[in-house]
């Protein structure tokens, strides 16, 4: 069984966050699609891109509960 190819992205809590290709696929268009979107800036567009820029986040998502919020 061939593993999935991963990359190390920088994690503010200390620890590395790996990402799959595929995801990193995704993220590529998200950011093209939010790239093209400021062309053509007008009020929707801005609300589309926030939202596809929000999602980045989303494909990373993982339980933090445990740690304090000061």
């Amino acid at each position: 069984m061939a593993e999935a190819q991963r990359f190390e992205l920088w994690n503010p809590f200390g620890s590395p966050v790996f990402k799959t290709e595929e995801k990193q696929i995704k993220i590529s268009a998200i950011r093209e699609i939010a790239e093209k979107l400021i062309k053509f800036n007008t009020k929707k567009n801005q609300g589309i891109r926030k939202l596809l820029i929000a999602s980045i986040p989303s494909l990373f998502a993982r339980n933090f509960s445990g740690l304090s919020t000061c």
